[in-house]
C-alpha cells in the first residue's frame, strides 16, 4: 500500500488540473473475485455475518469465511481517521494528493503540522497547497521554513523568490505614497483612528486586512490613516466595516480621502446597516483614480438610489432609518484583483445639496 502511494505521488503531485481519482471501498473474496461496496463500519472478527451495502442501493449478507480482505477506500479512511495519529495524517495526505483531493490533503497536513514539525518534503507540500487554496501570503512562512530546513526543490524555491520580490515591490509602492505630503494629513483625525475596523465576513465579501497606520509628521506629531490590503476572490467586493451608532439625519454626508498606489483605478461604494433589523443599503459606486495620492470622495446618505433587499437589489431605495445607523462599510469593487488603499479624514458632515 505504501509503495503504491509513493508511485502515485511521483506521477500526480505536479498535475495541477488532473481529475480526482476514485478510491472506493473494496471487498476481496476468498474465490479471487472482488466487489465495490459502501462501508458504514468495519466488521469485528467475531461477526459471523457481514452486511454489505452496494453502490446501487442494494444490500447483501456474506459470511466472514467468504471474505479474504476488506479494503476501506479514501472517503472511509478520511471519515474514520485518528486525529491524533501524526503518521496516519501524513499517509492520508499522500493518498489525497495522489487522488487530486488536494483540499483534503491541505487539512490533513495543517493538522499534522500543528502536532509535530513536518519533514522538508511534507512542508513543501503544505506550502504549495496553502499557496493554491489560501493564497501566497499564508504560504510564504511555510516556503521560508522549507528553505530554512534545507529544502532544495527548485520549483518551490523559485516560487518563494517570486513572492518575496512581489511583496517587496508592493511595500515600496505603498511607502512611496506614505512618503508624500498629501493634503489629507492637514485635517483633523476622523473615524480612521477607530481600532474596531474589520473585514466583512468572507461569506459575503473578499478577504482583506485592515490596520491603523501612524504617519510621522515631525515635531512628535503623527497622522493616523486606515490601511486596507484587499485580496481578489470570487465576490465582487471587499468590505471594511465599522460598527457604530450614529444619527445621519443632519450629518448626511459621508466623506473620506482615499489614496490608491495601484496602477488600476478602482470603484468604491459605501453601505450602511440600520435599525433593529440591521437593514442593508448600498450606494452607487464612485471611481478612485489609479496612482491617486489623495482624492476626496463623498456619499450623500439622503439620496434615493441605494440598493436594498426591499427593491430586489435595484438602486431605487432611500435609507429608511437614518437616525439608527448601526454599521458603516466602505466597499472596494475589486473582483479578483489585489491591492492597497489608504483612507484618511473619514467622517460625517452636513450637506443641503444632493451629491
Amino acid at each position: 500500500m505504501r509503495a503504491l502511494s509513493l508511485i502515485l505521488i511521483a506521477t500526480c503531485f505536479y498535475t495541477a488540473h488532473a481529475e480526482e481519482l476514485s478510491y472506493p471501498d473494496l471487498i476481496f473474496l476468498a474465490n479471487g473475485q472482488s466487489m465495490q461496496v459502501l462501508l458504514d463500519k468495519l466488521p469485528s472478527p467475531d461477526d459471523k455475518e457481514v452486511l454489505i451495502k452496494t453502490p446501487g442501493g442494494g444490500e447483501l449478507s456474506l459470511t466472514q469465511a467468504l471474505i479474504a480482505e476488506i479494503r476501506p477506500g479514501l472517503d472511509y479512511r478520511l471519515a474514520n481517521a485518528n486525529q491524533k495519529d501524526h503518521a496516519e495524517q501524513i499517509e492520508l495526505a499522500r493518498y489525497c494528493i495522489a487522488a487530486q483531493r488536494k483540499e483534503d490533503a491541505l487539512k490533513l497536513l495543517k493538522a499534522a503540522h500543528k502536532q509535530k514539525a513536518l519533514k522538508p518534503a511534507q512542508l513543501r507540500s503544505l506550502a504549495q497547497l496553502t499557496d493554491q487554496f489560501e493564497g501566497p501570503e499564508a504560504a510564504i512562512p511555510l516556503y521560508k521554513s522549507y528553505r530554512d530546513q534545507g529544502g532544495k526543490d527548485v520549483i518551490a524555491l523559485a516560487r518563494l523568490k517570486t513572492l518575496e520580490a512581489a511583496i517587496a515591490a508592493h511595500k515600496a509602492k505603498v511607502e512611496e505614497i506614505f512618503a508624500k505630503n498629501p493634503a489629507a494629513r492637514k485635517i483633523s483625525e476622523g473615524l480612521e483612528v477607530k481600532t474596531n475596523w474589520r473585514s466583512e465576513n468572507i461569506k459575503w465579501a473578499n478577504s482583506l486586512k485592515v490596520k491603523n497606520h501612524p504617519l510621522p509628521m515631525g515635531e512628535n506629531r503623527v497622522n493616523t490613516v486606515l490601511q486596507v490590503d484587499y485580496k481578489g476572490g470570487d465576490k465582487y467586493k471587499a468590505s471594511v466595516v465599522l460598527q457604530t451608532k450614529i444619527d445621519v439625519r443632519e450629518q448626511n454626508l459621508f466623506t473620506f480621502y482615499a489614496s490608491n498606489p495601484s496602477d488600476k483605478a478602482i470603484r468604491l461604494s459605501i453601505a450602511v446597516k440600520c435599525g433593529d433589523r440591521w437593514e442593508y443599503y448600498e450606494s452607487r459606486t464612485k471611481t478612485l483614480s489609479k496612482q491617486a495620492v489623495w482624492e476626496q470622495i463623498s456619499f450623500d446618505l439622503k439620496r434615493s438610489d441605494f440598493k436594498s433587499q426591499a427593491t430586489s437589489w435595484q438602486h431605487k431605495d432611500t435609507i429608511k432609518e437614518p437616525h439608527a445607523i448601526r454599521e458603516i462599510q466602505i466597499l472596494m469593487h475589486n473582483d479578483r484583483n489585489d491591492g492597497t488603499i489608504m483612507f484618511d479624514g473619514i467622517g460625517f458632515s452636513k450637506s443641503n445639496k444632493e451629491m
